[in-house]
């Protein structure tokens, strides 16, 4: 028989190692009857984790259902998953073998590529009766494993969102040829998925929404009912709920008239509405469109259809004012709700704010700057930087707040794998939010405190320079400038006066050739220098 600490010893050694409720963890403990040994391994593990009492309680519980104790490094990344979230914990309890994507290092050493994921999710699709089933059940138990590289494994923000997009995708395409299997496409029928939102910029969270529209090709009036029972199927079937929840919630709403509009439609019409109706918030979301699965050579089609309107030869200032203006209104609504100070998203200093400044500069530089053009933040963020539309310092330190930003919201979202954005206002819950974001105590300050000042320094950090960029007063004048290829500056010069109009396009190719600083500057200011000055003549 195992030998145990009594339990008001041990509930005093827990309070020591900083359990809220040390009796209610020895109870836990004894519970599993581990020997003093093993009893202090699992709460010394537990300890570090973000939420001691939590994990000692789950971890417990997958201990006397399995039946093993993971060795030490094993056992703390099943604590570091397990103490931040009540969601996972379940899972794990439901399938105690899952929970060898914590233990087992082999599964963490590297993250897996879209390929992968994707052969293994279709073979997972292909091979079972009960598809909906399958599908979640690999998706969590991949969440497992990226959660872990995420909590204790010290991964970047860019690769879990990257591989959580990737995960999204092989779910999108698993589910799509199978249902494709199922119903054959009419002769000539093509079908594609286009990626939006955080999924089209490869930066996804953990509890998000995957936005997608769909497109569908061919001249048999069969198509378009066709293309509509695999997209309504793909959306049930991605968010059909089992006992593992869902694979993923779809989002179609971002397509053309929204939830008014027709779920598929044909290049033509997508041309149509873009031309005659659309919004510029629409072309702005269209910043992010991906094709992500089906036909590859329609979506690399409805990518060409859309550029010339994300990327006019001249924008609107109203398009600009219009940008601000839903930003705002934005603003205004959490505010109204009394999240201003606990919103990691949508609040002053929070990721819109970089999300936006990036966007807005893109739509406006991006259509005379082809480097521009890209889906993911951090990648807009560094080429606005290296093409000097964005100072270096400013460029560096929304970097550094968007990282730290989105690690908040993943780590609030792996609680509960609820959508959520807010901090929590109660202590307890802040703390193991801190905890979890790697902040510890000293005796200077605890880790709550130590995190309340980082946060609140990054939010102001990022305000201050959403302001000079967002409302950066010459933007409107960059966007009716139009984008000039040589031909048309030439010809602009040539209307200016210039006798030797070839010659002067040339000494202007040489200010701005090169990677200095100056010849930067000139390419972003050329074109504006042009039209105000055929506008004087």
């Amino acid at each position: 028989m195992a030998i145990v600490p009594r339990v008001g010893d041990l509930s005093v050694a827990l309070a020591r190692l900083g359990y809220d409720s040390p009796a209610d963890a020895a109870r836990h403990l004894e519970a599993v009857a581990l020997g003093v040994e093993g009893t202090l391994r699992v709460a010394k593990a537990c300890a570090s984790a973000p939420d001691p009492d939590l994990a000692v309680a789950q971890v417990c519980r997958w201990i006397a259902m399995s039946g093993r104790i993971p060795n030490e490094a094993g056992l703390r990344r099943l604590a570091a998953v397990l103490g931040l979230s009540t969601s996972l914990g379940a899972f794990v309890a439901r399938h105690p073998e899952t929970a060898d994507m914590l233990t087992d290092a082999r599964h963490l050493t590297k993250g897996r590529s879209a390929r992968s994921l994707f052969d293994e999710a279709q073979r997972v699709v292909a091979e079972t009766d009960d598809p909906n089933r399958a599908l979640r059940f690999w998706k969590r138990r991949e969440l497992l494993r990226i959660a872990c590289r995420d909590l204790a494994g010290g991964v970047s923000v860019e690769d879990v969102g990257r591989e959580l997009a990737s995960l999204a995708e092989a779910a999108v395409r698993a589910a799509l040829s199978s249902l494709i299997a199922d119903r054959p496409a009419p002769q000539g029928a093509r079908f594609a998925v286009i990626g939006m939102g955080k999924l089209g910029g490869e930066e996804l969270n953990y509890a998000s929404d995957i936005d997608v529209i769909f497109v569908a090709a061919g001249e048999d009036k069969q198509t378009i009912p066709w293309a509509t029972q695999i997209g309504e199927g793909l959306i049930q079937r991605l968010a059909a709920t089992t006992e593992d929840g869902q694979a993923f919630r779809v989002d179609t709403t971002l397509r053309p008239e929204g939830k008014d509009g027709a779920l598929v439609r044909s290049l033509g019409a997508y041309h149509a509405y873009y031309e005659r109706w659309a919004r510029p918030w629409e072309f702005q979301a269209l910043l992010k469109a991906r094709a992500i699965a089906g036909d590859e050579s329609l979506g690399a089609e409805f990518i060409d259809l859309v550029r010339p309107f994300v990327y006019p030869e001249r924008l609107s200032p109203d398009a600009v004012r219009e940008i601000r203006d839903l930003k705002a209104r934005a603003e205004r609504a959490i505010a109204a709700r009394g999240l201003v100070n606990r919103e990691v998203k949508r609040g002053p200093g929070g990721l819109r704010d970089i999300e936006f400044a990036v966007q807005l500069l893109q739509l406006v530089h991006g259509r005379r700057d082809d480097a521009l053009r890209t889906a993911n933040t951090l990648e807009g963020l560094h080429a606005l930087a290296h093409r000097a539309y964005v100072g270096d310092q400013d460029a560096a330190e929304l970097t550094e707040a968007y990282r730290f930003l989105r690690k908040i919201e993943h780590r609030l979202q792996l609680a509960q794998e609820r959508q959520t954005h807010t901090v929590p206002e109660d202590d307890r819950g802040r703390r193991r939010l801190a905890r979890a974001m790697g902040f510890t105590e000293t005796p200077e300050r605890t880790s709550l405190e130590a995190f309340d000042e980082a946060w609140r320094d990054q939010m102001r950090i990022v305000r201050r320079i959403h302001e000079k960029l967002f409302y950066r007063p010459l933007l409107e004048r960059f966007a009716q400038a139009p984008a000039l290829a040589p031909d048309a500056a030439q010809e602009r010069l040539n209307a200016l006066g210039f006798r030797s109009p070839g010659r002067a396009l040339k000494f202007l190719g040489d200010l701005t050739a090169g990677l200095s600083r100056r010849a930067q500057l000139m390419r972003v200011l050329l074109p504006v220098m042009l039209d105000s000055s055929s506008a004087a003549c």
